[in-house]
């Protein structure tokens, strides 16, 4: 790789020191003045006086100003060809802007309207380079040759009618803009959709999207109107009426602009022009995290620009290929980095400042977050970004932070693309940038989010710390007293709403959230990936935004890569343990559902080798449509959905990848089989009521806003950002200018409170209690493990009845589902939490194999404490692991003056563990075992028998001498079903019954996903509500329905059952034939 050499006498480490960055513009300053006094000193008038200049001339003045700053940098990083306008490169793309104007516009297009031209593809001028073919026809023109003419515009109106499908963006002319019309879909009655012969090929999770190139962005930036120069820039400031109100278009949608108030028309200008990197320059003032926006991201500018009747200015895809024309050249990262520090060109902040001595936690990576962040530390704070995500570990020479999270030497990137992107079918799941990482799909690539961490990460003044969440290893008060001035809460959305009606809690019915989590975070869309997420054909989406969207889109992706999974692990099974052994495994029902899948892997195999004989990438869209297809269903006119008001393109995109919408449905009513597994949705539409056959659902209904435990009101101590603000919810770019227009009210807060230069102190205790290391690993029971780990937060934070998210991989594979454990045993003082794993799936096998002395991503404490009254009579009964779970809850109560009765039941006595324990956390106990000898009870008040915990109870029951006020079970979903029926009796009528609820769990940071989302049942009325187990697992036991409790905790079975199977007995790497 080349050596950064820069000019001026710099080193690399200058333009990530404050001190150094002040030095650049410095010499920028002397340079300017040498080059031209007359700009210098409108620089420094600017900077002494911000209000002197009005909008205009200061517009005026950044796009005079611009190209210099360019020059410099391109000096600076020994690059000055790439930073100058390519003269012939600009002559061609004039040239075809030319061509597009003169021919396509003004003597195609009248002429194709009229029916003066028959259209007519000529394959002779179809192969002919882009440039060859406007200089044909600008001399055609010139000359009036009709015979050429008459060619050339048959063939120009024939590419014109098929632009859209060719993606040949030179023959894409503005059109009328309909905003009745803007999707070009078939439809029949209710359904939209593309035919199969429109569909877009789409293989895997790759980044496949094709944004503007050079060519295309310079004529988008010559379409702009440039009107910032009549100070009519709509897409930046918004379009107002005569009374300064916000104008709506027609769709009802607020004409506010770039919600950043970013300089777009002064960057096309300068696009325009050639001058890609002044582009940026001007571009990166009021936006210099960019990387985070743009294509395929915001839409609020095109909304609003000044072309309301015909095809607006496509600025986002401008802004992405401006930032992609300088990241992909000679150190095009570094030149982009030092612009996010450095500002010359502001009125107000042109170096970051120097150390504050003041320092802020942020809480959430997300958009708001990081943006937050960057401002922040440009203002000298010291910051603490706390994700509670599993963010992974980059190179030390990437991020300047090595394994301890100290600062460590970094170095410069060449190429970026060499350096840093990953290809996203194969890129592993980052845990950095919130929403941005785990809910925006392939159609946005998430190197971006790279380079937003390492432009955070190089700064001394700034940690990341991963599975760490406030609210649960650090409070807010915590935090404070630590020494943190302030707590930014940037926590995201809240938890998904739910459907209100009957059916929600059937198995296969899911939130959109935590499929596209359990997809992204979990890996699951990785070829070598063990984490399941069953998804079976046909598959509804219900909702109309983007995230049910986007949860199709990427449904129709997974699909075809689950089953090619399912087929190779199969394979590899019955070669190792034989077709008959391997089939005995699954049930009736599953077994089937294997056969299903495995019939779709040979016709995907099949699309293969046809797609490979024609050199063509395969459609798996038309079969997933013959097996029953990925559907939207939406219950208002899909003019009024969310995702065609705010982005019809993105609409338009899902449809050509196979997606069929219904407009005007509305659900009634989830139908599940015996299993209660969901077979069908009620739905009342055009037709009236009818059943509409389903094997899997998501619904996407939008989310309430987060929270974190103990927080009120904001102060000036505690401020909140992007989705926890109600006035800037709802997308990625609303939620950055939250960030970035707090941070000067919290820059002004900070102000006022006392420099107390805690920051290296607070990084070294925040690095302390966040490590989570394995101290300890044995065998309690068959099957049963004890894992200790070292995570001083997390153990300090830990009250009964409370678990933690467990996540890890197994080194080559993808990472896993997290795990949720509880606390057995908790040692505060040493920070010590021992963890009891049930081998019962792959990911609590993979965890059981960790060594002592490994890193582990631990997130938690989670869940609400379980009540601890005072002075009462408990009776506690568990069911095998829940024992583990029990006996520090029996010590707490027992702490409290409790009378503890205890039922503890298991399989075997082989099965027991820490009798000693649950002895303590129980005043007497009463043991019982399914089969075989029985437990030893070693004290005289105890018990032990044959039988279950249920036989237990009734014999508390009919000894009459012990009536509890409280009960607590922990177990199997069918075990506390049975003390559910047991216990509906007089005897317990006084009884406060609790069932804590071991619902399956993903994200476990309190409802972002939902997938713990649990049925109660009004036992008054009977009618059905829903519950989050992961906010609060600990609920009264006749409401919970553990019937659905158990069909939920069955929806992956086959596909658990298959890869449980495959860790056991196969040795080699799954899906390595993908």
């Amino acid at each position: 790789m080349p050596t950064l050499h820069l000019g001026f006498g710099l080193e690399f480490q200058d333009l990530y020191d404050p001190k150094g960055v002040a030095r650049v513009d410095e010499i920028f300053g002397a340079w300017l003045q040498d080059k031209g006094a007359a700009l210098y000193g409108d620089l420094m008038q600017g900077r002494r006086d911000p209000l002197s200049l009005s909008p205009k001339a200061y517009s005026d003045f950044l796009v005079r100003a611009a190209p210099h700053v360019a020059r410099f940098v391109g000096e600076l990083f020994g690059v000055q060809g790439a930073c100058n306008t390519d003269h012939a490169d600009h002559a061609k793309h004039a040239a075809l802007g030319e061509f597009r104007r003169l021919f396509l516009q003004k003597y195609v297009a009248p002429r194709l309207s009229g029916a003066e031209i028959t259209p007519r593809l000529d394959e002779e001028l179809d192969r002919l380079e882009d440039t060859q073919l406007a200089a044909r026809c600008l001399e055609a023109l010139k000359t009036q040759d009709a015979l050429a003419l008459a060619r050339l515009a048959a063939h120009g109106a024939a590419r014109l009618l098929t632009a859209e499908d060719r993606r040949d963006r030179l023959f894409m002319l503005a059109r009328p803009q309909d905003f009745a019309r803007l999707l070009k879909t078939n439809q029949h009655k209710n359904t939209l959709y593309v035919e199969d012969a429109r569909l877009h090929p789409r293989d895997g999770f790759s980044y496949a999207h094709k944004g503007f190139g050079t060519t295309d962005a310079f004529l988008e930036a010559s379409y702009c109107l440039h009107c910032h120069a009549r100070e009519k820039d709509s897409c930046s400031k918004g379009m107002q009426g005569a009374q300064g109100e916000t104008l709506k278009n027609p769709l009802g949608v607020s004409l506010s602009g770039c919600p950043l108030g970013q300089k777009i028309s002064e960057m096309a200008w300068l696009r325009a022009r050639g001058e890609t990197l002044g582009a940026l320059i001007v571009a990166c003032l009021d936006n210099p995290l960019l990387a985070a926006t743009g294509d395929r991201i915001c839409q609020d500018c095109v909304q609003a620009c000044l072309f309301q009747k015909q095809t607006p200015v496509q600025i986002p895809a401008l802004e992405s290929a401006i930032l992609d024309d300088v990241l992909n050249g000679e150190w095009g990262f570094e030149i982009y980095s030092l612009l996010t520090r450095w500002s010359p060109l502001s009125r107000f902040s042109w170096v970051p400042k120097a150390a504050s001595g003041r320092s802020v936690l942020i809480a959430g990576m997300g958009p708001a977050g990081f943006t937050l962040a960057h401002h922040l530390l440009r203002m000298g704070h010291h910051v603490v970004g706390a994700e509670g995500l599993k963010v992974s570990v980059l190179p030390s020479s990437l991020t300047g932070k090595g394994t301890d999270r100290t600062h460590a030497p970094f170095a410069p990137i060449y190429r970026v693309k060499d350096a840093l992107y990953e290809d996203m079918d194969t890129r592993a799941p980052q845990g950095f940038g919130g929403v941005c990482e785990y809910g925006i799909t392939a159609r946005w690539d998430k190197n971006r989010l790279t380079l937003i961490r390492l432009l955070l990460e190089r700064q001394e003044r700034f940690m990341l710390v991963s599975s760490f969440r406030v609210g649960s290893q650090m409070s807010v008060e915590d935090a404070l007293q630590m020494g943190f001035d302030h707590v930014a809460l940037c926590a995201g959305a809240g938890a998904p709403h739910s459907p209100d009606v009957p059916g929600v809690g059937l198995g296969g019915v899911r939130t959109a959230a935590d499929f596209l989590m359990t997809l992204q975070m979990g890996g699951t869309f990785s070829k070598k990936s063990l984490s399941a997420f069953q998804v079976t054909l046909p598959l509804y989406v219900v909702g109309g935004g983007l995230t049910a969207l986007d949860a199709a889109t990427e449904a129709l992706a997974y699909y075809p890569r689950q089953v090619e999974k399912i087929a190779l692990w199969y394979k590899d099974l019955c070669k190792e343990k034989g077709q008959e052994a391997v089939h005995a495994s699954f049930s009736v029902k599953d077994l089937a559902s294997l056969k299903t899948f495995l019939m779709h892997a040979s016709d995907i195999e099949d699309a293969r080798r046809a797609a490979a004989h024609t050199g063509c990438l395969p459609s798996f869209a038309p079969l997933i449509r013959k097996w029953g297809g990925v559907h939207v269903l939406y219950r208002k006119d899909h003019q009024a959905s969310p995702s065609y008001r705010i982005s019809a393109p993105e609409m338009q995109a899902a449809m050509e990848e196979g997606v069929i919408f219904h407009e005007n449905v509305s659900v009634l009513a989830f139908q599940g089989d015996a299993e209660n597994q969901v077979t069908g949705i009620l739905v009342q539409d055009h037709l009236g009521k009818r059943t509409l056959l389903a094997k899997s659902v998501l619904y996407a209904l939008g989310t309430g806003r987060a929270e974190v435990e103990g927080v009120g009101a904001e102060s000036s101590q505690v401020t909140r950002y992007g989705d926890m603000d109600s006035q800037f919810a709802g997308s990625v770019v609303k939620a950055m200018a939250s960030a970035t227009l707090g941070a000067g009210r919290l820059d002004q807060m900070l102000a006022r409170i006392p420099p107390r230069d805690l920051g290296a102190t607070l990084f070294k205790e925040i690095r302390a209690a966040s490590k989570t290391t394995v101290t300890a690993h044995k065998v309690l029971a068959p099957g049963i493990v004890s894992l200790s780990v070292h995570a001083p937060a997390a153990a300090r934070a830990f009250e009964p009845g409370q678990f933690y998210r467990l996540q890890t991989g197994d080194g080559t594979q993808a990472p896993c589902e997290a795990v949720a454990l509880t606390g057995a045993k908790v040692d505060k003082d040493a920070g010590i939490l021992e963890l009891i794993i049930l081998e019962s799936g792959v990911s609590s096998r993979l965890c059981t194999r960790l060594k002592v002395g490994d890193s582990v991503s631990l997130m938690g404490p989670s869940g609400a404490p379980t009540w601890i009254p005072s002075q009462k009579k408990a009776l506690l009964v568990g069911g095998g692991l829940g024992n583990a779970v029990l006996f520090s809850i029996g010590k707490a109560l027992r702490r409290q003056g409790c009378e503890v009765v205890y039922c503890a039941g298991y399989r075997t006595r082989d099965a027991l563990f820490y009798q000693e324990e649950i002895e303590e956390g129980a005043s007497r106990v009463l043991w019982t075992v399914d089969a075989g000898p029985l437990i030893e009870a070693r004290r005289p008040q105890d018990s032990t028998d044959n039988g279950s915990v249920i036989d237990a109870l009734y014999r508390l029951q009919d000894e009459k001498t012990f009536v509890p006020d409280f009960l607590l079970t922990i177990g199997s979903a069918a075990m506390m079903a049975a003390v559910q029926e047991a216990t509906r009796t007089s005897f317990f009528k006084e009884t406060r019954q609790i069932a804590s609820v071991n619902a399956p769990m993903n994200c476990m940071m309190k409802g972002i996903c939902a997938q713990c989302v649990q049925v109660g049942r009004d036992p008054v009325t009977g009618k059905e509500y829903t519950f989050l187990a992961c906010v609060d697992q600990d609920h009264p036991l006749q409401q919970v329905d553990f019937d659905l409790l158990k069909a939920r905790l069955q929806q992956n079975h086959m596909q658990e059952t298959l890869t449980d199977l495959w860790l056991q007995g196969c040795t080699a790497t799954p899906c390595q034939e993908l």
